[in-house]
């Protein structure tokens, strides 16, 4: 199998998520693309809460080339996806759990 290389900043192993006190923030003005599975398992969700955003907010790709992009996260008037509480952090990942992350979020 050939090796791959891996390009990183010098700075990669020094880092740290710092969460809600981050300036920058991966889930704003940028598409975050939702996987089949994670998209089947937002529509049968029990949360009241997330149930209506992510039924609201999360809408099949039309243009999709894989099931790993079958679905998109509709950003808020705010350009932030969602499902972002006050202080920046997800809420589905609060509420239910890191297993309950798309593809695209538990990457990043």
């Amino acid at each position: 199998m050939p090796h791959t290389k891996i390009r990183q900043p010098s700075y990669y192993a020094r880092f740290a998520c710092i969460g809600a006190a981050c300036p920058d923030n991966c889930c704003r003005e940028w598409g975050v693309v939702i996987d089949r599975t994670t998209y089947q398992r937002y529509q049968a969700c029990n949360d009241p809460l997330l149930r209506t955003v992510m039924q609201g907010s999360v809408r099949v790709n039309e243009n999709a080339t894989s099931e790993e992009n079958h679905a998109i996260v509709a950003l808020n008037e705010s350009l932030a996806c969602p499902f972002l509480d006050e202080r920046r952090l997800c809420e589905v990942q609060k509420r239910l759990g890191e297993d309950w992350l798309s593809q695209t979020c538990a990457f990043y």
